[in-house]
């Protein structure tokens, strides 16, 4: 028994001799942590300092793989250049919720942005601004404070073009406490990184509506998220060096697991279609 032990560990180790870094997100990194472990043993290394620093670290040559966030139009340049592989791992949606006393079932980004933004091109008041809501008082609006997740941050680049919230706006720590200051909120309106879990919340769909973008509705499903006509997500992407891919492949193949994708589902993550994952960890062996 003894001797098996020694020898698992012995080839674990000859495994993560052959692996380089795995840097990135400080979000999920650490939660993949026991797959890594378990395929790569404790020699695994990572450094989990953040997305940007997980680029910085694959471009100088310090990290095979990172593990990163990246809105669309961020996309490293080397991707596009065909330099590096970008493989999407899994969706960080978000999720915009209103009381089930609200009738609407739909929003755009346009009107969420006058809810919650303090523009003066766009700025809304009251519910009168969605006529389908059924209310007429001031909205309850609220979400995660900035810096816990990415739910504040997403939002305000991706919605309010970087502006500022409304004073009005209301943060909490945490999921859990938006929901419970939303959830005796008949005007609510709250922004979360997972689904409400009460019955007395539900979930909008969104419509982009932007110049040039559809004005359909869609609800954050898998397919939705995958597709992208869900607007409110960004992507967690593994990228690594085409050159150096050799170095990445045992990295890269442990976070297109589907032992990675169920962690990641426990974090509150939507993981990218097993299929797809697959052609690009079946690409590492080619």
């Amino acid at each position: 028994m003894k001797r098996t032990v020694a020898l698992l560990s012995f080839a674990l180790a000859a495994v993560a001799a052959h692996a380089g870094l795995l840097a990135g997100s400080d979000l999920v990194g650490p939660a993949l942590a026991p797959a890594l472990t378990r395929s790569l043993g404790e020699a695994a290394a990572r450094d989990f300092r953040g997305s940007l620093d997980g680029i910085r670290d694959l471009r100088a040559g310090r990290a095979a793989v990172a593990l990163v966030f990246i809105r669309e139009e961020e996309i490293p340049s080397e991707v596009t250049k065909g330099e590096w592989v970008a493989a999407p791992v899994a969706y960080q949606p978000i999720y915009v919720s209103v009381h089930m006393a609200n009738k609407a079932g739909e929003i755009d980004l346009a009107t969420l942005g006058g809810l919650f933004g303090d523009s003066p091109d766009i700025r809304y008041d009251t519910w009168e601004c969605l006529p389908a809501a059924g209310l007429t008082q001031a909205p309850f609006a609220i979400l995660t404070t900035p810096g816990k997740g990415l739910t504040a941050s997403q939002f305000r680049f991706g919605v309010l073009g970087g502006g500022r919230f409304k004073r009005t706006v209301r943060f909490a720590d945490g999921n859990d406490t938006v929901e419970n200051r939303a959830v005796s909120s008949p005007n609510c309106i709250a922004l979360t990184s997972r689904p409400p879990t009460t019955g007395n919340l539900k979930v909008l769909a969104i419509a982009d509506g932007r110049p040039g973008r559809s004005n359909r509705a869609y609800l954050p499903t898998a397919s939705n998220l995958h597709s992208g006509d869900y607007p409110l997500r960004v992507t967690l992407y593994a990228l690594w060096s085409k050159a150096g891919k050799k170095e990445a492949a045992p990295l890269a193949k442990v976070v297109l697991s589907q032992e990675a994708a169920k962690l990641l589902t426990e974090k509150g993550l939507a993981p990218a279609p097993e299929n797809i994952r697959k052609k690009f960890e079946q690409s590492l062996d080619s």
